[in-house]
């Protein structure tokens, strides 16, 4: 993979006695430990790194997200259910964006954390370990930054993804705190449940400068902050699983609108027909679709043959 020219000046300018933050990022990003990461992401499903990239990187990104904000870059977060999203501020009351790092509107410094952290996702995935944790490889990154504006916005509960036998998309979570000089008292704890029913949830402050990645199907939830407090959440993801993920909830949706009748299975079974590809997983999905399908219309047309037969025995009564 060719690396951008923001990345090797920030390169060059390691040895500068004064290194601006996308140098900083580019060298602690190399000094980050992704076998000790993985392996812990592997036993526990998380893994907790302070000073991770050095206060002034922290400090840079907090101010590109703030001016994201200010320009009014940032919306609602929506609590998603399948494919289906809508807006809870009982639920969740961060303001988020997705970025894009090769969108020339994205700052300098997202760019160069975006490319370590993509470099980060590189190196675990060649942890066997950690890839038979996952049930699948890391095939690429989503990025997201988020802000709750204080006034006790949280999140409750939740995942970011279904725990097994589903096989969703994103399968770690990692998130860059950035909030300088924050107390107890200014809440917005992430509380995270590690792996087993005996276990008892973690309590990770948002500190500036801290890293914390955890496998995404962790239940988790941010308790009411107080005062603004900033994030930048990566999801790394199996793009196989994703694509699975994204066809299975919409045949799911498909079928339930057949059951109400408010489908037409003629056009849904073309379209199945049309999707099928050469892997395994997919052509079994579609088949089994199909079937479903078939027993529908089956249903519907014996439905509509009845309702047609006790009308012509009700003209013939009159």
């Amino acid at each position: 993979m060719a690396l951008p020219w923001w990345w090797r000046d920030a390169s060059r300018a390691l040895a500068s006695a004064d290194p601006s933050p996308c140098a900083l990022i580019a060298r602690r990003a190399a000094q980050l430990d992704a076998e000790a990461i993985a392996a812990r992401l592997a036993t526990r499903g998380y893994a907790v790194l302070d000073a991770a990239f050095g206060g002034a990187v922290a400090r840079a990104i907090c101010e590109a997200i703030r001016g994201l904000h200010l320009a009014g870059r940032l919306h609602r977060g929506k609590v998603q259910h399948g494919l289906q999203q809508s807006v809870n501020t009982s639920s969740r009351g961060d303001r988020i964006a997705f970025l894009k790092p090769e969108d020339e509107g994205t700052p300098e410094v997202l760019h160069a954390y975006a490319a370590s952290v993509d470099l980060l996702r590189e190196r675990l995935s060649r942890h066997l370990a950690l890839a038979l944790r996952l049930e699948g490889g890391l095939d690429g990154c989503h990025y997201m930054c988020a802000v709750y504006p204080g006034g006790g916005a949280h999140y409750v509960k939740h995942r970011d993804s279904l725990p097994a036998p589903h096989r969703a998309g994103r399968k770690l979570t990692v998130i860059y705190y950035l909030n300088e000089g924050w107390s107890r008292e200014h809440g917005g704890v992430l509380r995270v449940w590690p792996p087993g029913d005996a276990c008892e949830p973690v309590e990770i402050p948002p500190l500036a400068d801290r890293l914390l990645l955890f496998v995404s199907t962790l239940e988790h939830e941010v308790l009411p902050a107080w005062r603004p407090r900033y994030a930048l959440t990566t999801w790394m993801f199996n793009a196989r699983h994703s694509a699975m993920e994204t066809l299975t909830e919409t045949l799911r949706q498909k079928k339930e609108a057949a059951e109400a009748g408010t489908l037409n299975c003629r056009k849904l079974l073309a379209a199945l027909d049309a999707e099928s590809s050469d892997e395994d997983e997919q052509v079994v999905g579609n088949a089994t679709a199909q079937k479903v399908i078939f027993q529908l219309l089956k249903r519907r047309q014996a439905k509509a043959k009845k309702a047609a037969e006790a009308s012509s025995v009700d003209d013939g009564a009159g």
